[in-house]
Formats: structure tokens, sequence, C-alpha cells
């Protein structure tokens, strides 16, 4: 995967789901679509969004992570498995556990290579519970 530090996305908190096209200009407005069952995009208001951004990094399967993203990451062998949301925090992207404990890892490249992403904490946020 491309690094790309610029990406976002948006979770619509009136329809429950991400929306389909995001772009955030220079002013620091934004606007964003979702697309209807029929196809069509439809302009969201922005009031009822939730804007994350890419991290730029890739988990051990490629998939992007972002803001807001539920990731695994350890091993049995080196203390046991976390579960971590991604946070951007104090300037940089860390991971946060459901106690509020900060890992400030995920913002490395080795964090990333053996972190998975597993979810996201608006579709699955019993996964830290």
């Amino acid at each position: 995967m491309e690094a790309n530090r610029f990406r976002s996305r948006a979770w619509s908190t009136k329809y429950n789901l991400f929306l389909a096209e995001v772009e955030i200009y220079s002013d620091g407005s934004f606007t964003a679509e979702y697309r209807r069952e029929d196809g069509a995009l439809v302009s969201q208001n922005m009031d009822e969004c939730i804007v994350e951004q890419s991290t730029g990094l890739g988990d051990a399967n490629g998939v992007e992570i972002f803001e807001g993203d539920v990731v695994r990451w350890g091993s049995e062998d080196l203390g046991g498995v976390r579960l971590f949301e991604i946070v951007f925090a104090d300037g940089a992207f860390m991971g946060q556990t459901a106690s509020g404990f900060f890992h400030e890892h995920p913002q490395h490249l080795g964090f990333a290579k053996s972190a998975e992403v597993i979810g996201n904490i608006h579709q699955n946020g019993d996964l830290l519970s």
C-alpha cells in the first residue's frame, strides 16, 4: 500500500454508514456524500459526520489504518494480545485501550506491520468492551 497521509473517511451519524466520497478543502471545510441503494450520490449534512484521517499506514494484511479503527496487536509470546482504538492525540496517531491507556507505537511502521485492523468503533464498538 502506498502511504497517503491526506486520505480521510467520514462516518454518518444519521445513517450509520461510511460515506462514499469525502473532500476536505484548504479552508477546513469539507463535503461528503453517501451512495443510496439505487447508486445515486446524495450530499450529507456535515454536522452529522465524523471525519477520520488515514494514518498513511497499512496493517499486516495491507488494510489502510484510519482513526477510529480497532486493531489487534501483540502476541501471546510477547506478553499478550491487546486491542486498541486508533486515535490522534498530542500531534500523533496512537492506540488507546478501553481503559484509556495510550500506546504510542501506531505511528511507527513496525507497529502497523504487526497490527491487524479487526473493525472500527462505529460498527464494532463492542470489541473494546
